[in-house]
């Protein structure tokens, strides 16, 4: 047992909780089975944080012990604290009781999801209960859910029994019933008769006595229509049991007529048969082909002329052959035509079959054409059909493979000559040289003799162009040939080795794709050109031709035309376009690609050909088959530029999606690379890839384990659902985001909360000893360094979630430590405000610091954003009970951010509503100011309009001063007992747990004696807040009496000083509290409202 594999590491990601207890559980029978239980503890502590991983020795690093570091049970305490506070019990319930069953998940597999949801919500006695409630619910099949609830005694297991027959049920009838075929508008030939005949034999009996044909399992044609004869739903006329008189003929033709305006959807056509309904039922659902009959004009129909008689044909291109009725033959026919033997069986759209009397061949004129068609005769009346393969013929359809703009189409048209052609700009290029650079000559090399031939043509070719000409004077530098063979082609290039070493660059700027997208925040529509053998239409003076000089197998050529391979060409040729291209708007060129675009159709069409224009005056050509035109994605340079944002370009991401999983060194740094190129697309890539970047260092071993192949497999994922990039709008305002965590710095550009940029790098050896708030600090200065082309010149929000940092920023710089002042130094470039991250990673936030920004104060419903903004981010973060230091610096932060919300009347700034000695814990613990106009919001939503405009207008007159002056003067818990005794008057008549409630909550001040009559007490507010029943009345119906909206809580007991259940009361729905108090119910009531 010594050889058994140990669990995997602990998991902190995801549902912390679930995993802990998952692995504790796996660990404590490891240590049976491999004997280590019966050991010391010391060995088992060790073994523990051994086999919990990294990130578990990172966690137990952080943890105060006293003498009982080596106390196993101790550890898995300090751990189990760690790990399981960490659930919201309301979010918990919340996602149980809004778990559906899955389209194909198994009944079992439902239920197990169910209980263990069920496990952390707490639910006591009603476990089991709940369970079924649910399942009741959430399961995927109504008539399984009608079975349930005709269950009077239905427990968990008699449902979980229904669920699991009908399942094992459905999966038998699945293998019992063959999938039906269909074949749809088409008319078939087959080899057999008899084939057929089986088929029909056997759909005859499945026919439907709702639509009258044949068709799959619950997929009934007619379920929804309205019958034409008695106007009830779910079938058709022709199925219709009520009995009618009808006027045959008429009613017919109304009903064929109706039939067509109902299935717009293409389900069926009809045939249109003058006949009587009990002859036209009897054949209606064997002939007919798919079509739309909205009306007249959209019939596709075509006059015939056959044998000098007019016939009017239905033109069917899912048809295989001609049909006639034997009634159009005899009316058409000559004597001389005779039918002949026909061994086919028609096949109707439903699978029926039609029998032939014979097939024959006619002339069939159209538009002073004859064609001579062969034809299927059939006995029943029905239109005369033309199949597909005599449409075609006579031209009547046409197979359409491309559909072109018709203005993209035009602008090619009117500039033909621009995309016709090699063309030469204006100008001759001259190569500058370094003297001191000794000239060299290269001996020809061989071509292979497959290609020789082809190598003597492309020379001619270009020779023809103009592009080279014949060398036979001597020259100081002579080059090599290179031949690039490409599909279909051959292209000549130069291998300018030595001479690129003597060549002096111009080092032109090639603008990068981020500068690009920078100048098009708008942008809707797009045209990429691209120059025709671009290098080739700059020309060389006689000078710098003669550099080009290059030896081939025919003799030595040199280039007229500048030649690929030279260093300098890309930036010669970015200079020679962006110059002559200069003064365009929404125009620019990467080297032979140049890129249009426009915010609408209308204006990119005027740019587009301005900017030919400009290319015909310069003699530029262009290449037809690379140019997209008028397009609102197109691809460019590496990337997709779209109407909503940039994307990574489709080929790089299935290259890394297609990547295999490393198996060396070389392999990893090649994904890297790779990767490297999408980082602005992948945020955090740093962090992510940190285990595999390990790996890379020198002393390292290579070991591919678990947590390399997660971080391999997390970043493919990431790779394949990128965020789509937002132009960056120089008129917009900036968000700036950054973190920094123990391996890599984070930022990402936002403007409207959407990304524009993601950054990330690793961090050295040396900045991983940094404290932590001087990461975080360095995570603002590469942030702003690294998107410095964005931010600076412009007032940049920096969001973090590290609030000692705005403390830093508002000290002076020399006060600073030596490390964080050179930092600072840094950032003195650009115009920083700190802005604390929770208000930008919830809704609105971003609106809260607008409004700051403009009145410098904030309206009473912006208030209450801010309160529930923070209270949520700070509950989502520490728990449900933050410590006291959470709480504080959440109250500083509002004063920090919004210095003029600051409470004058407080010596710490701000008011904190909670009661560290109560015993209960925090209730809905609110930060607010001391400007209490948010009070609107509770008394509103908690009591109705009334009391609350009553209490509202005594606020600022009686009841602000005293709550203040409380709040002020005691500070040992006696204002807890001064405010409930002012509650204990004769008239209230609840129990001290409820006026606490109403106190701590300050919804409502203490009552005063002397006051007058007409005074809001606090029975009255009490009673819409929390409501007595008597033990053994029917909540149902005392919930029906009530008829409350608002949530409210429930106590039920003997009496109001005998409390023995709480319930908290939502939409009419009574959810078990197992609170024991009624402060602590209250407080599970105001986290669920």
């Amino acid at each position: 047992m010594d050889q058994l594999k140990p669990p995997n590491s602990l998991d902190f990601e995801g549902n912390l909780a679930e995993n802990w207890r998952t692995w504790i559980q796996k660990f404590d029978l490891y240590l049976i089975a491999t004997g280590i239980a019966e050991k010391s503890d010391k060995v088992k502590c060790a073994t523990f944080l051994h086999v919990a991983g990294d990130d578990a020795i990172k966690v137990f690093n952080t943890m105060d012990f006293d003498d009982d570091v080596d106390d196993f049970e101790v550890l898995k305490e300090k751990f189990r604290e760690y790990c399981e506070p960490r659930k919201n019990i309301t979010y918990l319930r919340h996602m149980f009781f809004t778990r559906a069953q899955g389209p194909n998940e198994t009944i079992d597999a439902y239920v197990t999801d169910l209980k263990n949801k069920a496990k952390d919500c707490e639910f006591g006695r009603l476990n089991d209960d709940l369970i079924k409630d649910r399942i009741v619910c959430g399961v995927n099949n109504d008539t399984v859910r009608a079975r349930l609830l005709r269950e009077t005694d239905l427990n968990l297991a008699k449902a979980v029994d229904i669920c699991r027959a009908n399942e094992i049920t459905q999966s038998h009838l699945k293998v019992l019933h063959e999938e039906a075929e269909v074949a749809v508008n088409k008319i078939t030939k087959t080899k057999s008769a008899r084939q057929v005949n089986i088929k029909h034999t056997r759909k005859e009996k499945d026919e439907c006595t709702r639509c009258g044909y044949v068709h799959e399992p619950r997929k009934c044609p007619a379920y929804g229509k309205i019958c034409n004869e008695c106007s009830r739903k779910n079938h058709f006329s022709r199925m219709c049991k009520t009995p009618q008189k009808k006027d045959k003929q008429t009613r017919f033709e109304k009903k064929v007529h109706e039939i067509e305006q109902q299935d717009a959807e293409l389900f069926i056509g009809t045939i249109e048969i003058e006949q009587s309904e009990e002859k036209a039922s009897k054949w209606l659902p064997q002939m007919y082909t798919v079509s739309t009959m909205e009306s007249e004009t959209k019939k596709w129909t075509q006059e015939f002329s056959i044998n000098n008689s007019l016939l009017t044909f239905k033109l069917d291109t899912g048809a295989e052959c001609n049909v006639l009725s034997f009634k159009d033959f005899e009316k058409t026919s000559n004597k001389t035509t005779t039918l002949k033997k026909s061994n086919c069986t028609l096949v109707t759209y439903s699978g029926h079959t039609m029998e032939t009397k014979g097939k024959v061949w006619l002339k069939c004129g159209y538009k002073d054409t004859e064609f001579d068609l062969e034809f299927q005769i059939v006995e029943e009346d029905s239109p005369a059909i033309l199949g597909r393969e005599a449409c075609s013929k006579l031209g009547l359809i046409k197979r359409v493979y491309k559909v072109e703009n018709k203005n993209q189409t035009d602008i090619l048209s009117e500039y033909q000559d621009v995309f016709t052609g090699l063309g030469c700009v204006p100008g001759l290029h001259h190569i500058q040289l370094n003297p001191d650079v000794a000239p060299v000559i290269h001996a020809p090399r061989k071509v292979p003799i497959a290609l020789k031939e082809k190598v003597r043509m492309e020379l001619k070719r270009m020779e023809d162009l103009g592009v080279i000409v014949k060398q036979t004077e001597p020259t100081d530098w002579g080059n090599s040939m290179v031949t690039v063979l490409k599909p279909e082609k051959l292209r000549i290039c130069i291998d300018p080795q030595d001479l690129n070493k003597a060549i002096k660059r111009e080092h032109y700027p090639l603008r990068t794709i981020e500068e690009i997208v920078a100048e098009m925040p708008n942008a809707k529509v797009f045209s990429v050109l691209d120059a025709n053998h671009g290098f080739w239409q700059v020309q060389l003076d006689e000078v710098s031709s003669k550099l080009c000089t290059f030896n081939t197998p025919f003799g030595r050529y040199r280039f007229l035309r500048l030649p690929f391979g030279i260093v300098s060409a890309p930036e010669v040729f970015q200079k020679c376009i962006a110059q002559r291209l200069e003064g365009l708007d929404g125009v620019v060129n990467i080297v032979d690609d140049i890129l249009v675009w426009g915010e609408d159709m209308e204006q990119h069409d005027k740019r587009l050909r301005k900017l030919l224009n400009r290319i015909r005056d310069i003699n530029l050509k262009l290449n037809k088959t690379k140019c997209k035109i008028r397009m609102t994605e197109v691809s460019y340079v590496g990337h997709i530029l779209t109407a909503e944002g940039l994307k990574p370009d489709n080929g790089k991401v299935r290259a890394i999606q297609n990547m295999p999983e490393p198996q060396d060194k070389a392999a990893l740094m090649r994904f890297l690379g790779l990767l490297q190129y999408l980082s602005k697309f992948i945020p955090n890539m740093s962090d992510l890839s940190a285990p595999l970047r390990k790996l890379l260092e020198g002393d390292v071993a290579w070991h591919w384990e678990t947590e390399q192949q997660k971080s391999f497999e997390r970043l493919k994922s990431l790779v394949s659902n990128t965020p789509v990039l937002k132009y960056f709008d120089v008129n917009k305002e900036i968000m700036l985001s950054v973190d920094a965590s123990a391996e890599g710095l984070g930022a990402v550009l936002l403007q409207e909360g959407h990304p524009v940029a993601f950054g990330s790098r690793s961090l050295t050896e040396c900045q991983k000893r940094y404290a932590q708030i001087e990461k975080e600090l360095l995570a603002i200065v590469y942030g702003c360094e690294k998107f410095h082309q964005y931010v600076y010149g412009k007032t940049v929000q920096v969001e973090t979630d590290h609030k000692p940092l705005e403390t830093v920023f508002k000290k002076s710089l020399q006060k600073a430590p030596p490390r964080l002042q050179r930092m600072l130094m840094r950032l003195q470039l650009y115009d920083i405000r700190l802005v604390h991250a929770a208000l930008h990673s919830k809704p609105g936030g971003s609106d809260i610091l607008k409004e700051y920004e403009q009145t410098k104060s904030l309206s009473d419903k912006t208030r209450r954003k801010l309160v529930n903004i923070l209270v949520a981010d700070m509950v989502e973060k520490y728990g449900r009970i933050p410590p006291v230091s959470i709480r504080v610096s959440y109250a500083l932060g509002i004063i920090t951010l919004f210095p003029n919300l600051k409470d004058k009347f407080s010596p710490t700034g701000y008011e904190q509503f909670y009661d560290p000695r109560s015993g209960q814990g925090y209730i809905a613990y609110r930060l607010k100011t001391v400007q209490r106009n948010s009070i609107d919001r509770d008394f509103t939503m908690l009591f109705g309009e009334d009391i609350s405009s009553k209490f509202i207008a005594k606020w600022p007159t009686f009841y602000k001063p005293r709550i203040i002056a409380d709040c002020k003067n005691l500070h040992h818990g006696a204002h807890v007992d001064d405010l409930l005794s002012a509650l204990e008057e004769s008239d209230y008549g609840w129990d001290s747990y409820v006026a606490a409630i109403l106190l701590l909550l300050h919804l409502l001040p203490p009552t005063v004696k002397g006051r007058k009559t007409g005074k809001i007490s606090a029975t009255e507010a009490a009673d819409h807040v929390v409501k007595f029943m008597k033990v053994g009345t029917s909540i149902k119906a005392f919930l029906e009496r009530v008829g409350s909206t608002q949530p409210f809580l429930l106590c039920v007991g003997e009496k109001r000083s005998s409390i023995q259940k709480f319930y908290i009361i939502l939409d009419q729905k009574a959810i078990p509290c197992m609170m024991q108090t009624a402060v602590a119910a209250f407080d599970e009531l105001f986290k669920v409202y």
